[in-house]
């Protein structure tokens, strides 16, 4: 670690992001829950819909803060990539083979040696486990990322313009229903571009938030009136919006609120519209890809950067930075164990589709992610088990 990043100071709005997205992600996973079972004609699929329509941003989130967090790094080495990689497969392998314990549990309680047989099976793993390899793919090329994005950030506006052409608009013009499939092929055969999917969500985190600060930095001394020349602005706390610049800030605010619900909106209405031509639910446009959740990531991202300044006198204060610190570096085994928190607690009755879903989502949303904090913050206490998570 060099000096400059031990002198940089903790950036708490990323923490603060992160525990959204974490919720969001947490959310997608409630409201899918027997999501495929159920009438696309009903209100209750339809609250499915719009939750699910609403967080589908959570895990672009994820990736453009990881961007933010390696990209600003003074120097990434090869062996430090190798290290994380290293810890990525550690804690792959060990929850591959927790789930699938979990998955083959009642036959182990006649034969314990069963899951030795099972892992042989050579089956996928359980299908939130993807999240790792994908963020170790970015790893093995984050040193050409890290060494263009700080020697020529030019080359990032045009990586970010091949991800969106080559991913963001390639996939949302593959989801239209009736497209020509002869048309598809030749798209896929000459836009097959590779390392930009998520990576391109890992660039475009670290660059908004370079835009984001950048534009904070010219924000910090403002021209008064003649009249009031007097007049001087104190220093406020980094993270914060002068006074004098909110209205212009507001303006930007309300029109990426736009751009979000909009957004939302239109994904979950085409989604509706596709289910009841099929019968049955299409989730097409839920896709990571499409120019809606592009928009939605980054509508929201900044909204969540505008929302955090405007709070950031409390966010700042010693002991709910320590707190929102600690929650946000539990994101990651919350993500990992939320999906076994809500089968378990499916055991005892308790699931969203029980009850009214416009109510049950967000509040089974938060106890699963309660459950899976406690049981975070219980593991990081075992000694050995705190560096992986």
């Amino acid at each position: 670690m060099t000096a400059a990043e031990i002198k940089r100071p903790r950036d708490l709005s990323i923490d603060f992001i992160r525990v959204i997205a974490c919720l969001m992600v947490v959310m997608i996973h409630t409201a899918a829950y027997d999501f495929d079972y159920a009438d696309p004609a009903s209100s209750q699929w339809m609250a499915q819909n719009v939750y699910d329509c609403f967080v589908r941003s959570g895990v672009p989130l994820f990736f453009m803060l990881s961007g933010i967090v390696y990209l600003q790094k003074e120097e990434i080495t090869v062996s430090y990539i190798w290290k994380k990689i290293l810890r990525l497969l550690i804690v792959y392998i060990l929850f591959y083979v927790i789930y699938k314990a979990f998955e083959v549990r009642h036959e182990l309680m006649r034969d314990p040696l069963y899951l030795l047989e099972a892992l042989r099976w050579g089956h996928f793993p359980h299908f939130h486990l993807w999240f790792m390899p994908e963020l170790a793919a970015i790893y093995i090329m984050l040193p050409f990322i890290h060494h263009c994005a700080h020697t020529k950030p030019e080359l990032a506006k045009y990586y970010l313009l091949v991800f969106f052409i080559f991913s963001v608009i390639k996939t949302t013009v593959l989801k239209i229903p009736g497209f020509p499939e002869p048309a598809a092929q030749y798209i896929h055969v000459f836009t097959r571009v590779q390392l930009i999917d998520y990576a391109g969500y890992f660039v475009l985190g670290w660059y908004l938030n370079e835009k984001i600060r950048q534009n904070s930095s010219r924000n910090e001394t403002v021209q008064y009136p003649a009249r009031d020349c007097t007049r001087r602005l104190s220093i406020e706390p980094e993270g914060t919006v002068p006074s004098e610049q909110l209205p212009r800030n507001k303006k930007t605010a309300l029109c990426m609120a736009a751009v979000f619900l909009s957004s939302v909106l239109i994904m979950a209405v085409l989604t509706r519209s596709v289910s009841m031509r099929s019968g049955k639910p299409d989730i097409r446009w839920y896709d990571n890809f499409t120019i809606f959740t592009f928009c939605e990531a980054v509508s929201l991202f900044c909204l969540l950067k505008f929302a955090y300044a405007r709070g950031a006198g409390f966010f700042e204060k010693p002991r709910t930075g320590k707190v929102l610190s600690l929650i946000s570096s539990c994101s990651f085994f919350i993500y990992l164990i939320h999906p076994l928190v809500i089968d378990l607690v499916a055991h005892f009755k308790l699931t969203p589709v029980r009850y009214n879903l416009w109510i049950s989502i967000p509040l089974f949303t938060l106890l699963y992610w309660f459950i899976s904090l406690v049981v975070a913050l219980v593991v990081r206490k075992i000694p050995g088990l705190r560096s992986l998570f």
